[in-house]
């Protein structure tokens, strides 16, 4: 027969095991609750960032900023053979910046607690980032959909 002392802590191991359980469960299904949007918008960010950076070294304007602009490629390189070599390392710096930026966001996606601070960090961010990146085509005068739609996607569905 066993004693109370012995009951009492198979009792508190048996205990004890199930809360770790529980635990682990409770990690387990964090990982599937992280913010799948977030997630999204970082990987809509690498990809926006490594399209700019391959277009923008390779051929350096998209059909909508020669329109925009209302040059073709000779009449710029006409004004400074420099010109289209500073736009393309311009557009390389900024692809690989936005790359970079939504790697960052995916980690701390993926890795950081989702504290109040982390989601206003992260709101804060998206709306000077989104922000500035929508509002100075409108201040511009640059306004052609298909050329801001990534970035008005990105903006909805970035939430913490």
């Amino acid at each position: 027969m066993l004693s109370h002392r012995a009951v009492a802590f198979i009792t508190h191991r048996a205990f004890a095991f199930r809360q770790n359980i529980r635990i682990e469960c409770r990690r387990t299904s964090r990982i599937v609750r992280r913010p799948l949007l977030l997630l999204a918008t970082s990987g809509g960010l690498i990809a926006a960032g490594i399209t700019i950076l391959i277009a923008g070294m390779t051929i350096v304007f998209v059909p909508q900023d020669l329109h925009f602009m209302g040059l073709d490629r000779d009449a710029l390189a006409a004004i400074s053979p420099r010109l289209i070599p500073l736009i393309a390392h311009d557009r390389a710096g900024f692809g690989g910046g936005l790359a970079s930026t939504g790697i960052l966001i995916a980690f701390c996606a993926w890795f950081a607690a989702s504290t109040r601070a982390f989601r206003q960090a992260i709101l804060a961010a998206g709306l000077v980032g989104f922000g500035t990146a929508i509002g100075v085509h409108y201040v511009e005068g640059y306004t052609d959909f298909t050329h801001l739609a990534p970035a008005i996607a990105g903006a909805v569905i970035e939430r913490p």
